[in-house]
This record gives C-alpha cells, sequence and structure tokens, in this order.
C-alpha cells in the first residue's frame, strides 16, 4: 500500500513539475516569420483546401512543394485575399502581398517538421502575439533568430532582460517613458491593451 502511495506521489510530481517546464515556453529558435506564416495560412483559410500533415486529409491536400517564386505569388494571390492590412492602391497591395509570402514561405517551405510542430503547439495567444508583431512591422528595427534588421536591439533572449510583462506592455505603449529618444513609435491608440497584451506574451517566450 506504501509503495503504491508513493508511486501516485511520485507521479503528481512529475506530472507538476512538467506543467511547470511547459509553462516556460521558449521560441528563440524560430523567426517571426515563420510564426506569422501560420497565422497567415490560417487567416488566409488555406486551410479549406490544403492540410499541413504529411497525408491527405478527407478533401484537404498538403501543402504542395514550391516550384518557384513566381508560381507562389501567382498562386496565393489568385487563391487567397490579402488580411495582413487594408490596402486600396496597387502598390501597397503588391507591398503587403510580398509581406504575406514572405512569411507563408518561411513557415511552409524553410521551417523544419520540428520547428512547424513547435510552431503549430504554442498557445494560441502567443502566435497571435508574433502576427501582430510582424504585422506591426517590428522585425523592421529588431533582429529575432537571426530574422529582421539591427536597428533597434535584438529581442531574441529579450525576455532573459526584460521578464515583466507589464512593463513590455508599457514600453509597447509608450517606449519614450523609458527611452526619451526612442525611434519606436508608441502603439497606445493603435492597438488594444489586449492586442499589446498578446504581444507581450510573445516577447515572455523569447528566452535562452
Amino acid at each position: 500500500m506504501k509503495r503504491v502511495l508513493f508511486l501516485l506521489l511520485f507521479s503528481a510530481a512529475v506530472l507538476v513539475l512538467a506543467m511547470s517546464e511547459g509553462a516556460k515556453v521558449t521560441t528563440s529558435n524560430l523567426r517571426l516569420t515563420q510564426i506569422a506564416g501560420h497565422e497567415l495560412f490560417v487567416l488566409k483559410d488555406c486551410t479549406q483546401c490544403h492540410t499541413l500533415a504529411a497525408k491527405t486529409e478527407g478533401e484537404r491536400t498538403p501543402v504542395p512543394n514550391k516550384r518557384d517564386d513566381a508560381w507562389f505569388k501567382e498562386h496565393v494571390s489568385t487563391e487567397s485575399t490579402l488580411v495582413l492590412a487594408e490596402a486600396k492602391s496597387k502598390g501597397k497591395k503588391r507591398r503587403i502581398l510580398k509581406k504575406e509570402l514572405v512569411a507563408l514561405s518561411d513557415f511552409l517551405f524553410e521551417s523544419s517538421v520540428n520547428e512547424k510542430t513547435q510552431v503549430k503547439a504554442l498557445a494560441s495567444n502567443v502566435r497571435q502575439g508574433a502576427y501582430l508583431g510582424y504585422q506591426n512591422n517590428c522585425i523592421g528595427c529588431h533582429k529575432i533568430a537571426g530574422g529582421g534588421k539591427e536597428i533597434g536591439p535584438e529581442l531574441t533572449h529579450v525576455a532573459d532582460k526584460r521578464g515583466d510583462r507589464k512593463w513590455l506592455i508599457k514600453n509597447l505603449k509608450n517606449p519614450l517613458q523609458f527611452a526619451p529618444e526612442s525611434p519606436m513609435p508608441a502603439f497606445e491608440g493603435k492597438l488594444s491593451k489586449e492586442e499589446m497584451g498578446k504581444i507581450a506574451d510573445y516577447l515572455l517566450t523569447l528566452r535562452k
């Protein structure tokens, strides 16, 4: 009886530890475009015809191999509408499409099976936060996992330096309150508190 009780207590302890470790999700090995690409795949209704599985599921077929950039651009623009941002002019539509193609291509064709599995396993708020980060051009100034530019501080391990969710949200609202000369735009009024919270949730997964 004591042995059974010990085994039950040990199993419960292991489960609690696993849950605790699972809460410390790390995405610092993933480019922002990889996670945003997954979200675009869903938001653009690609799942109506395609599955991310290796085999056909019902009428949904696996994503075909990318033949070339011209084919992929034509296929995406013909089969789906733009969702990353609103665009009325032809020039802006081309720029938005290009941005969508970059993220979709990175997730679908340049990510390993393990990376795709990792992205799909992320909590929805983390994936949505990464998507919002891509949508608002965070990698236009910040480098994450080798992707992006080095105008601002690198964010690959930002949670190790700034692991405070409230601080991250405040910084998104108005970065000038912490760095008066920062070129980073204020997102208060542009993004909702919930959206800034999701970006913060994503940033908190950028740890070693």
